[in-house]
């Protein structure tokens, strides 16, 4: 039973490269988006799932979640996603695992500065200095 979870320096197309693996593997892929599906079918909450992980942005937030938090219903979606023992989690969806260590495979996916600023170029539109001056802000 293996769970693959990749990460990516943001713009290194760590999302596409997740779910080629997947495919490639015939492995269920996971991401948050699918995550908030599975669990706002429980709590009828997608707004406040989304607006969770984005307020648990501190990595321990996600493990020690405030009273009240939509974390641990992401977790238990998560955890039917890989309940099979054999996915590929995105993302935040990996950082949400709760599984032995010698369980998951850690991925993290970087692109060269370059790359990442044509990909910022051509997804957000952004060019020159305000392109690098993005990068900078994200990457910090």
């Amino acid at each position: 039973m293996s769970i693959i979870a990749l990460s990516e320096k943001p713009f290194s197309c760590g999302r596409q490269f997740a779910k080629a693996l997947a495919k490639k593997l015939r492995l269920p892929y996971v991401d948050v988006p699918i995550l908030v599906e599975r669990a706002s079918a429980w709590s009828g909450d997608q707004k406040r799932l989304e607006a969770a992980l984005e307020s648990a942005s501190d990595f321990l937030d996600r493990f020690i979640p405030h009273p009240h938090s939509q974390i641990p219903l992401l977790q238990v979606a998560l955890a039917q996603e890989v309940q099979g023992g054999n996915a590929v989690c995105y993302g935040v969806a990996a950082d949400l695992l709760n599984v032995p260590a010698g369980q998951i495979i850690w991925i993290r996916v970087e692109s060269s500065h370059h790359f990442r600023r044509l990909e910022v170029q051509e997804h957000l539109g952004l060019h020159g200095a305000e392109a690098e001056r993005y990068l900078r802000e994200r990457d910090r």
